[in-house]
């Protein structure tokens, strides 16, 4: 049956400064293959740089200006990720994402193949920030 979300789940931690709003996912869904939602991350701000085991992440950037980080130190890539630009992020693949610009950056995102975030094994490679 079709369900509409109005109610979401806010995790301001793990992902800090980013705040991230889940909409889709078990919680909400009798098994829906992805889980979607949406993140925003203020001017300045930067997340930890991460990798998902199980899910790879697609990503549409609503508004803003910044970069996705990608790759291990040696290996580094900085890539433009504004305002209208859509991201893709396989499993395994370290990522992180930096807010460059004066606004908030808005991001909507679908983990693929997995229901809950749990399922995606988000392992973080830096320190929570101070």
């Amino acid at each position: 049956m079709s369900t509409i979300v109005r109610e979401y789940n806010e995790d301001r931690a793990s992902a800090s400064p980013a705040v991230t709003h889940i909409g889709i996912s078990s919680a909400a869904v009798e098994n829906p293959g992805m889980v979607m939602g949406y993140f925003e991350i203020p001017p300045g701000g930067r997340t930890r740089r991460h990798f998902n085991v199980n899910a790879d992440i697609a990503m549409y950037k609503v508004r803003g200006r910044g970069r996705l980080l990608v790759g291990p130190d040696h290996l580094l890539e900085e890539m433009d990720f504004s305002g209208e630009d859509f991201a893709y992020v396989y499993k395994g693949e370290i990522h992180a994402f930096e807010n460059i610009g004066e606004e908030p950056d808005f991001v909507i995102f679908c983990y693929i193949g997995v229901d809950n975030l749990d399922e995606a094994q988000k392992v973080y490679i830096d320190s929570p920030a101070e």
